[in-house]
């Protein structure tokens, strides 16, 4: 039984070439967002949910600041892709972490100066009008990616065929 299954894996996967370094890193990239765009939006639920208190919306900004930081991390480890654009990549990917940060930062000054029920509501208004704008900035980088100069076909390549970078894009059509 074991060895039928170990050759029906050996046997699975062998049509399909490797994965190629500027696919592992289009996939890294866009796992990343997606991982964080889910944690974001269950954040957002979990206010909606258990309602709107400056304490509801703390423990939701921390979190979303931990998440926040651990994406713009994995964003600036990423480094670049093997191509000859790699280092237009890896500065579009740095860009879109700074905005990322320059959002988290936005979010929170909101929540620290919420006080009463208006701004409470003023302070939902900025969170979700920030993370519409950092879901947009993804979408802007990775257009820019497709878009880069030499090296370029391989990037657009890798973000269109990687299945994390297809289920991302498409769910934020």
């Amino acid at each position: 039984m074991v060895l039928t299954l170990a050759m029906v894996a050996a046997g699975c996967g062998g049509s399909k070439s490797e994965t190629t370094p500027t696919e592992k890193w289009a996939g890294d990239l866009c796992s990343a967002v997606g991982t964080w765009r889910t944690s974001i939006t269950s954040i957002a639920s979990s206010v909606q949910t258990n309602g709107v208190t400056k304490d509801s919306l703390t423990n939701a900004l921390d979190r979303a600041k931990s998440d926040t930081k651990k994406l713009t991390d994995d964003l600036r480890g990423l480094g670049r892709p093997n191509t000859q654009a790699g280092k237009e990549a890896q500065a579009d990917v740095d860009q879109l972490a700074s905005e990322l940060d320059d959002g988290a930062a936005k979010i929170g000054d909101a929540v620290d100066s919420a006080s009463g029920t208006q701004g409470m509501l003023s302070a939902v208004s900025v969170i979700g009008g920030t993370i519409s704008t950092m879901a947009q900035q993804f979408k802007t980088t990775l257009t820019a990616l497709e878009g880069l100069g030499e090296g370029q076909k391989e990037i657009k390549q890798a973000l269109q065929t990687v299945p994390a970078c297809k289920e991302l894009t498409a769910s934020s059509s």
